[in-house]
C-alpha cells in the first residue's frame, strides 16, 4: 500500500457470490500479506478483490487440493 488508509480484500467464487473476507479495515502503509484458510471451499477458481481508497483491483486465483 503506497499510503495510509481503509482496505478491504474479499473472495469471490466463480458464481460472483462472496465466499471470505480477509481484510477489512483500516491499513498502515507498506507491504501486506494475508493467507486464505480455504479448507472449507472446493478446489476451482476464485478472485481476489483489493479495494483501496479509489483503487479497486481483482486477480484471478487457482484453489489446488
Amino acid at each position: 500500500m503506497p499510503s495510509a488508509g481503509q482496505i478491504s480484500i474479499r473472495i469471490y467464487n466463480s458464481r460472483g457470490a462472496l465466499v471470505a473476507t480477509l481484510l477489512d479495515g483500516y491499513a498502515g502503509a507498506g507491504e501486506r500479506s494475508v493467507t486464505w484458510d480455504a479448507r472449507e471451499h472446493a478446489s476451482g477458481i476464485y478472485f481476489a478483490q483489493v479495494r483501496s481508497g479509489n483503487t479497486v483491483e481483482m486477480r484471478k486465483v487457482t484453489l489446488l487440493k
